[in-house]
């Protein structure tokens, strides 16, 4: 199986079987053959070799501790994974998608200092919080058995330890990354704060796989928890945070509950938090008692209420329709000279408002430029890339000494920098520079930059991809550019 088949099965690993169908539909038959023997057609297949392959790259790279040689941790992992896997990759697919994972040398760093449980350190490798984010989710559905109304509390707990930004948005973004969001979230009608469901499944089996290979990263993530933990206020800790260390960390025995009086239950059931986010077969098998709501007084005066005010915008309405109605009076209304006055003082100092609003405005957008120009400059001329631009510099004026395959390793740094501090990427959906294919003529305009018009009048355009496209948070900003192959049809 060639590299581009492999690259070809991990890029989708989450998608739908029937979409991976069309895609492989473009293959040769001996290619596709390839993936049916390997049985990669099945979206379970490709998921699973997709996250084991990141797996043993977390692994692989920690035990190794050689961060800055991506040839060594590459040769390693695809040993390591060629060793005990019946799908044999090639080095060029497991290095993609290494760096893939991880997009710098930094990155690799702070996964390093974050299994060492060192945050500091790991902010000074990168201040991105979504790697710490990703693997605290990850880390939180290895323990057995986890409920799924722990995860949200104890990631937000811990971390605002951490960092500042909004966690519960955080936690949002950390779930679509890493597709574990329940397609019931398109149709279910959110609250602003409320969180998303997830598949619970999904992140168990992927938490398993992990605590199985004995990730570095969870027992460091465990001995943050309990830093914090007894670092804090246990009066002031969330109930879930003390029941998930008591259950899942220190792992005490589970009081039995003594039986209660009924005012007792009473007041019990009316304190017990509520379950975010259960599994489909928890919401089929528990069927709760559900007590008839008694009316709401404030509710029931809140309706009255908003019936007045609808009655009375009504009223407000046809009023306003007679007096619309009425003829208009073209004759100037008198008003007095001090009433002008005041009315053009009032204009004038708004004005002045509004300009000094626009100014300030002015001023705080070429600020906000300087300094996203300034840290860009001090990340890829400082020393935390080992001052690459001055190398690149030097190679562009002829001054440099490096062999090519040094200087092809510092453009390739350049580029995974770029990507770590503005997330830019390249994109060809899927295609390698130079490859000829054909496309649909319909769809190739707006999937394309288009080198030259096309003559062709067929619904399918041979076509060759002649330059890269480029991306920004997953954003399309440039398309990919392709040439059409005349006179191949």
């Amino acid at each position: 199986m060639n590299d581009k088949i492999q690259r070809l099965v991990i890029e989708h690993m989450y998608t739908k079987d029937t979409l991976f169908a069309e895609e492989i539909s473009k293959l040769g038959e001996k290619e596709r053959q390839e993936i049916y023997d390997q049985g990669l057609e099945s979206f379970k297949k490709r998921l699973d070799v997709g996250w084991k392959l990141q797996n043993y790259i977390e692994k692989v790279m920690y035990d190794q501790k050689n961060y800055d040689d991506i040839e060594f941790i590459t040769e390693m992992v695809t040993k390591e994974w060629n060793k005990h896997e019946a799908l044999q990759l090639s080095d060029n697919t497991v290095q993609w998608y290494i760096l893939r994972l991880f997009k710098s040398i930094n990155h690799r760093k702070a996964y390093g200092e974050l299994c060492e449980g060192d945050l500091e350190s790991y902010k000074f490798f990168t201040p991105d919080a979504n790697l710490f984010a990703q693997y605290v989710v990850r880390q939180l559905f290895t323990y057995d058995r986890v409920q799924i109304r722990f995860v949200p509390t104890m990631f937000e707990w811990i971390y605002k330890k951490y960092f500042t930004d909004n966690a519960k948005e955080q936690y949002k973004q950390v779930l679509k990354k890493l597709n574990l969001e329940d397609p019931r979230n398109k149709n279910h009608d959110k609250k602003p704060n409320s969180l998303p469901f997830v598949l619970v499944p999904r992140a168990t089996i992927q938490g398993k796989v992990a605590r199985v290979m004995g990730l570095p990263f969870i027992p460091a993530l465990e001995k943050l928890y309990v830093k914090h933990y007894e670092e804090s206020n246990q009066q002031e800790l969330p109930s879930f945070v003390i029941q998930f260390m008591d259950e899942f960390v220190y792992k005490k025995p589970v009081k039995k509950r003594e039986p209660k009086q009924e005012s007792n239950e009473k007041s019990e059931n009316t304190e017990k938090p509520q379950v975010l986010v259960t599994s489909p077969a928890e919401v089929t098998n528990k069927q709760p008692d559900v007590a008839t709501p008694k009316p709401d007084v404030k509710q029931a005066s809140s309706s009255k209420q908003e019936h007045t005010d609808i009655d009375r915008i009504i009223a407000q309405l046809q009023q306003l329709k007679q007096t619309m109605a009425q003829p208009v009076s073209l004759e100037p209304v008198a008003q007095p000279a001090e009433q002008n006055e005041a009315q053009m003082k009032l204009a004038e100092e708004e004005i002045g408002r509004l300009r000094q609003t626009i100014q300030e405005q002015d001023t705080q957008l070429k600020a906000m430029k300087n300094q996203v120009h300034t840290q860009l400059a001090e990340l890829l001329g400082g020393a935390r890339s080992n001052y690459l631009l001055s190398d690149l510099y030097s190679e562009s004026m002829g001054e440099s000494k490096l062999s090519r395959p040094l200087i092809q390793g510092q453009l390739l740094n350049f580029f995974n920098l770029l990507g770590d501090a503005m997330q830019l990427e390249p994109m060809s959906h899927g295609y390698e520079m130079g490859e000829e294919f054909d496309f649909p003529r319909a769809e190739l305009a707006r999937q394309f930059d288009i080198l030259s018009s096309i003559t062709g009048e067929e619904d399918s355009v041979r076509v060759k991809l002649v330059k890269y496209g480029w991306s920004i948070n997953g954003q399309t900003i440039v398309l990919p550019q392709v040439t059409e192959l005349k006179g191949v049809h």
